[in-house]
């Protein structure tokens, strides 16, 4: 009997060829979409499980309640609390410290290239974090000064097909590091990506470093602990701020666990963090709204494209009642038919995905697998909403035609059937709501975007280029903008310490008018005097930096700043930056004019944080 179904089925379908592509096609479109939003939505919540110790891992954040700051959490902690947290409570087994994750200018043999993410770090990272070994010692590897682990990736990189074990590296062409092992590279779904580990024990001349790792007074170092169980946050929140101030931490400076597999999708706001390609967890609802609502509009159009077309089966259907045909035959022909469609929609769809998932990959920067859809679990997904969706659009023709009396139907009574036309309005004020409903997000999403980039920002993006230099290269800034402007195409020249778009490091300052004792945080850029006309920024008061004038000990404030401070002349008004070692060493900066509020670009950070500006001198033109 399934098999004269079947074979009944696909006659149908070849016997009205462009009603069965219509139907088939809608439903393995939509069948498709929501199948790749499935799996990006699967691919944020993948990131670290492949952690064995997943559960029981935690980073340490500081809450900053400094003043001036524009986000009141940060990815950094004081270097002494991970090692003390390890030393003091029993719950913890290890604790591992990163530092850095920037780029690396490395020379192998006269050969100069660039490793874009190093960090240094405590040989405890191996026990804390799985990170594979494939070449070299499996302990030990960062207990030394110097000694490095580098990726597969990079150590073909730099040595080619020749053995990276025990071979030597120059940093910045002064600093020797000896390579000890080779990693496998890392997961794409990892939240902390790198290509080179470099030992964090401080060296013979590294003096400076040995004194900051064992300082409470600062922070800079990402803290990471394993437990020998998954964290009480709470309890272990106490413990952490415990320590902090038996130790006599900054007062301001509190520190929060937060557990590993919330990394990825609940750091939006968290600063200073080592965290690549972080997301939201609202995104991933978002997307599974959009994924659920797309597969209900495709279902929904199906089962009206089926109901639209039963009344002209009503007629086969009394036939087949009349020859002989009972209900259960005919309820399960209409299943049949609607699962076979089903099952070839759901086939294209596997395909379409298949052949979109690489374009998007590389245009959205992301790593969605489609080969998770082949996993048990996904195929048993699968094969409930082939099912599901198959009985949904075929059970009105299934259940209501087989019902009729045969003489009824061949009279063409269900032509006129209340039932038949309101179902059919019911599916399509469903079906326009939904297709309203994601065609008004598309243009909220739109007019934000349009926002985004059209807005004023305070300084000008257009015919800007930025030339990023480190290392040596940075004392030849000043003979490279001069040669730079030798250009008749470049208009104009500047240099800065950082560029607009990166995150800005943060300082604490004693404002003229204020008490030693009060926590203000900024951001601080250092600045040559063309980089502020150079970026089109407008002042709202005082002058920029001259070579007029001896501004070595001068600065430029933003408007927010003068806000946060009260001030209401600020220029001439003294800031007092630490200097020295020692908190007290301060040297003090004349306020001699004040910018406009530009806006700084996400990354947690607010529109216009607290910012001043300070001589110094990396190159950005602007061409004609």
């Amino acid at each position: 009997m399934l098999k004269s179904y079947f074979r009944i089925g696909l006659r149908n379908l070849l016997k009205e060829k462009g009603y069965s592509f219509i139907k088939i096609t809608g439903l393995a479109f939509g069948l498709s979409v929501s199948m790749i939003i499935f799996l990006y939505v699967k691919e944020d919540l993948s990131f670290d499980a492949f952690n064995k110790n997943y559960k029981n891992i935690v980073r340490l954040l500081t809450i900053d309640s400094a003043e001036g700051v524009s986000s009141k959490l940060v990815g950094v902690t004081q270097p002494r609390l991970g090692p003390a947290a390890d030393e003091e409570l029993p719950e913890v087994v290890k604790s591992v410290r990163f530092t850095g994750g920037g780029r690396y200018d490395l020379s192998y043999e006269g050969n100069a290239l660039k490793c874009e993410a190093a960090y240094r770090v405590d040989p405890s990272v191996f026990d804390v974090f799985d990170i594979k070994i494939l070449k070299g010692a499996t302990s030990g590897i960062l207990d030394n000064p110097g000694s490095i682990a580098i990726t597969e990736s990079l150590a073909k990189k730099i040595f080619g097909e020749k053995d990276p074990i025990g071979q030597t590296v120059k940093l910045n062409l002064t600093t020797d590091l000896f390579v000890t092992a080779v990693l496998e590279d890392r997961p794409k779904n990892s939240h902390l990506q790198f290509d080179l580990l470099h030992s964090l024990v401080p060296g013979q001349n590294e003096d400076g470093l040995r004194q900051a790792l064992n300082t409470w007074q600062g922070i800079f170092c990402n803290t990471y602990l394993l437990l020998d169980k998954p964290a009480d946050i709470v309890s272990l929140n106490t413990k952490l701020q415990a320590i902090s101030k038996k130790n006599n931490a900054f007062q301001f400076f509190t520190p929060v666990a937060q557990p590993l597999e919330d990394v990825h999708l609940k750091s939006k706001e968290i600063l200073f963090e080592a965290n690549a390609n972080k997301s939201d967890t609202l995104n991933v609802y978002v997307l599974s709204i959009i994924a659920v609502l797309i597969l209900v509009l495709a279902v929904v159009n199906f089962m009206n494209l089926v109901t639209a077309k039963s009344a002209g089966r009503a007629k086969e259907v009394g036939m087949r009642k009349v020859i002989g045909a009972v209900r259960a035959q005919l309820i399960g022909q209409h299943l049949t038919e609607s699962i076979i469609v089903t099952s070839l929609a759901m086939i294209i769809a596997f395909a379409l995905t298949y052949l979109s998932i690489p374009f998007l990959n590389s245009a959205y920067q992301r790593f969605a697998d489609p080969s998770m859809l082949l996993t048990p679990q996904s195929l048993l997904i699968v094969i409930i909403l082939v099912a599901v969706v198959g009985v949904l659009a075929g059970i009105y023709p299934a259940f209501v035609l087989s019902s009729f009396k045969p003489i009824v139907v061949l009279k063409g009574s269900f032509k006129n059937s209340g039932s038949g036309i309101q179902l059919r309005k019911a599916l399509v004020i469903l079906q326009f709501t939904i297709s309203i409903a994601l065609m008004v997000g598309t243009g909220i999403v739109y007019q934000q975007m349009q926002f985004i980039y059209s807005t004023n920002l305070g300084y000008s993006r257009d015919q800007i280029i930025s030339v990023q230099q480190s290392g040596s290269a940075v004392g030849r800034a000043k003979t490279l903008k001069t040669e730079l402007l030798r250009n008749p195409n470049i208009v104009a020249a500047g240099t800065s310490s950082s560029r607009i778009g990166q995150q800005l490091g943060r300082t604490d300052i004693v404002p003229e008018g204020w008490d030693a004792k009060s926590n203000f945080i900024v951001s601080i850029m250092t600045a040559d005097e063309s980089f502020i006309p150079t970026m089109d920024m407008k002042m709202a008061e005082g002058r920029n930096f001259s070579l007029a004038y001896d501004d070595s000990l001068s600065t430029v404030i933003n408007e927010e700043m003068v806000r946060l401070l009260k001030w209401n002349d600020p220029v001439g008004k003294k800031i007092s930056l630490q200097s020295g070692p020692d908190p007290t060493d301060r040297t003090g900066y004349t306020v001699i004019g004040v910018v406009k509020d530009f806006h700084l670009p996400p990354s947690g950070t607010s529109s216009n944080p607290c910012s001043c500006f300070t001589m110094r001198t990396m190159e950005r033109c602007r061409s004609k």
